[in-house]
């Protein structure tokens, strides 16, 4: 017995630390524990070098998972592509980040996330990338999505069931919408910050069975 309670110490201490290891990697500041941290990287036609940032917790005693999209950076004019994909990603790949719920064991998965509507913007680098940061305080302001998921294993090739159910905004913060007073990061000096602006592409409207 003692050594089977042995056993269940060193593997919580092991999960712990491999925990840390992941949400210690560069870009993952911006994640609180008790949130974990993904960093998703890809590229898209003629816009390579994407990333987000994701800090997300999984629940233990019901089959949901809450993501922050905390980051993200492209392309100057990409915005909506970069969400399209990193909406995808989510809708694939939701297994990858907490136990995922078989279509035929319901009730489904509920998945909520988060998208900065107002951030912290940067335009860095050559070639040119903008960064949309989230941020607390005056600038909190963000787009809360509510989907139920789902995954038929058995189907050849596996389906994914992922519905919108409702998306509103949340937080008290207020910026202006791009371009920024007129910055505009493709034909400025790099680099430049804007503490506070509102991002492309995240209306926080619910359509089409997705929240755009």
């Amino acid at each position: 017995m003692k050594t089977i309670f042995s056993i269940i110490i060193a593997l919580i201490i092991f999960g712990f630390v491999v925990g840390n290891k992941a949400s210690a990697q560069p870009g993952c500041e911006v994640c609180i524990a008790p949130s974990l941290c993904y960093i998703l990287t890809f590229d898209l036609p003629n816009c390579p070098g994407n990333r987000a940032v994701f800090c997300y917790q999984c629940g233990v005693t019901a089959p949901w998972i809450h993501i922050d999209i905390a980051e993200l950076t492209t392309c100057p004019g990409y915005e909506d592509q970069a969400w399209d994909y990193v909406y995808q990603w989510v809708r694939d790949n939701i297994d990858e980040l907490c136990i995922g719920k078989a279509c035929d064991d319901p009730p489904p998965m509920e998945v909520y996330i988060t998208r900065p509507i107002c951030a912290e913007v940067k335009c860095e680098g050559t070639p040119r990338r903008l960064t949309y940061k989230a941020h607390p305080g005056t600038c909190d302001r963000r787009c809360y999505s509510k989907y139920l998921w789902c995954r038929d294993y058995f189907s050849n090739p596996p389906t994914t069931y992922f519905e919108a159910i409702e998306c509103y905004p949340v937080g008290n913060g207020t910026c202006n919408p791009p371009p920024y007073g007129g910055y505009v990061c493709i034909d400025s000096e790099p680099p430049w910050r804007l503490e506070c602006g509102g991002v492309p592409g995240v209306n926080c409207v619910l359509q089409y069975g997705r929240c755009n």
